[in-house]
């Protein structure tokens, strides 16, 4: 029993490698929003549009989303891991030597833990890279096109993608759930401003 700890031990899932991946992830997300980002909000056409006296100021959006991302990354890569080391677990116990009594009634086969975690691990992922995507992409459709209307119902996909990545990790690790919900409030109050902007500013 030792051994079998400690060469569990050894083949434990690090989180720096996920930290690494989610970190890249969020940093390129970052990038590709601010080519939109920082030509537009210095640009006249941003500076004299009608915007509701409840926006923060601008200094204030660097900041905020400086800290979200980090966030996001963290927290993505910590339930990762979580999951990791539980399918890894799971497997663990699935393979011990001592063999399975089959049922005497013919009973639907449920699947593995193991494989159950697979899956949810992959529904993270996927829930991640689609988030990303639309915050990424919020980006170009307000600054960049400046389609305002289009921009709000982006934002509001947005926030659900927001609540749906913060489940999928609180499910994992219920203290990355719960860091990531700041993250859904802010792109729900994005989505107000939007909304806001955008009945202020009709397309002529």
């Amino acid at each position: 029993m030792q051994i079998l700890r400690r060469s569990r031990s050894r083949r434990a899932p690090r989180l720096a490698p996920r930290l690494l991946a989610t970190g890249a992830a969020v940093t390129a997300t970052a990038a590709i929003g601010s080519l939109a980002t920082g030509p537009a909000v210095r640009s006249p056409e941003y500076t004299h549009l009608d915007k509701p006296s409840w926006q923060p100021p601008g200094v204030a959006f660097p900041i905020v989303w400086t800290g979200l991302y980090t966030v996001i990354a963290c927290t993505s890569a910590l339930a990762l891991t979580n999951l990791a080391r539980h399918r890894e677990r799971a497997q663990a116990d699935e393979h011990e030597l001592v063999p399975p009594q089959r049922p005497r009634v013919p009973a639907r086969r449920s699947r593995p833990l193991s494989r159950q975690l697979s899956r949810r691990s992959a529904g993270l992922r996927r829930s991640l890279a689609v988030n990303l995507a639309l915050n990424a992409g919020w980006c170009w459709t307000f600054f960049r096109a400046r389609e305002f209307e289009l921009a709000s119902v982006h934002a509001a996909v947005l926030t659900l993608s927001c609540a749906d990545l913060s489940r999928r990790a609180g499910s994992a690790h219920r203290g990355a759930g719960a860091a990531l919900v700041p993250y859904v409030l802010w792109c729900g109050f994005a989505t107000a401003l939007s909304t806001s902007i955008a009945r202020r500013n009709p397309r002529r």
